[in-house]
């Protein structure tokens, strides 16, 4: 059969699709490299308290999020949502995983541990592999269980290294692991996922900014009208990266997208040391390269695995 395109031209579908995807390429970058940089923004809020940020962070998510589903008419589907007892026990679950999430970053970033923040998101998406293997029974491939190895023993000798096992880290990675797992059994959209959240934990924040409003030292109504300005501007730095993703996503394969994910840590970690001057010598060097190296073959096999099961199913 001969084609109806004529020769040297492309059809309006592939030049509809090549759009996309680099559309969802750019997107994918943008949310990655908002998130990689933003020990820099949360590092100018440092004279607060770090449960303080992450009540301002709630209030103000949920003033921006609440005027965006009232724009949008969204309200009436969430409550839809969460009139169901389990999709409600399970946004309770992520709401509390998010928040420890958020402190546990907070404290990492104005504690100057920001390259220990960056090992926690870099060791993500290998503990979201395992908790599905322990809580859902999902089958591991062969070498996914040997990436699984290769990191423990780097972290295991990371920890004889520095004396102290890496806490921190691993909270970060096992909060964000647990979060995304139960996130999966409840069929919301990140902003509206996001909502809800924000909207459990903001009753007891905003109580809190109120009582230390009343206080001594007010956290809230500050005369300084800059760093007021960045307080407000927590709402942005949590809603623009979370949306820009969510919407890549969908334009280009999740294997793809998932592979931007270690763009984060990676600026986090060149951020942790070029900008901070945080340590990273000796032995470090050598462990977090043991760790680095089984993280590659997992990005990479995981990588080949979704563009073969793509290829099936074309």
């Amino acid at each position: 059969m001969l084609s109806a395109v004529p020769s040297g031209c492309v059809p309006d579908s592939e030049i509809h699709a090549s759009s996309l995807s680099s559309l969802g390429l750019a997107l994918a970058t943008a949310a990655n490299v908002w998130w990689g940089l933003s020990p820099l923004f949360w590092k100018q809020l440092g004279q607060f308290e770090p449960f303080t940020l992450v009540a301002h962070r709630v209030v103000w998510s949920f003033a921006l999020l609440a005027i965006i589903q009232t724009i949008t008419g969204g309200w009436g589907k969430l409550f839809t949502v969460v009139r169901q007892p389990k999709n409600l026990l399970f946004t309770v679950v992520t709401a509390t995983m998010l928040f420890g999430n958020w402190l546990i970053f907070i404290i990492a970033v104005n504690s100057d541990r920001v390259t220990e923040a960056a090992l926690g998101y870099f060791l993500l998406p290998l503990l979201s592999v395992f908790l599905a293997r322990v809580i859902f029974r999902e089958r591991l491939r062969t070498v996914q269980w040997i990436c699984i190895a290769v990191v423990s023993a780097g972290v295991i000798l990371l920890t004889i290294d520095v004396g102290q096992v890496p806490w921190l880290s691993l909270s970060l990675g096992v909060s964000f692991a647990i979060y995304g797992a139960v996130r999966k059994q409840v069929e919301y959209g990140a902003l509206d996922g996001l909502t809800l959240e924000v909207s459990i934990l903001v009753t007891p924040m905003a109580a809190y900014l109120i009582w230390t409003q009343l206080g001594d030292e007010p956290t809230v109504l500050l005369s300084q009208p800059g760093t007021n300005l960045l307080l407000l501007a927590t709402a942005v730095i949590t809603a623009f990266p979370l949306v820009t993703f969510a919407r890549a996503v969908r334009l280009v394969p999740l294997s793809i997208a998932g592979l931007f994910q270690y763009l984060n840590p990676t600026l986090q970690f060149l951020v942790g040391v070029w900008v901070y001057n945080e340590a990273f010598e000796g032995g470090q060097v050598v462990r977090y390269m043991i760790i680095w190296a089984g993280l590659l073959i997992f990005a990479v096999e995981s990588a080949m695995v979704g563009g073969r099961q793509k290829l099936r199913t074309a």
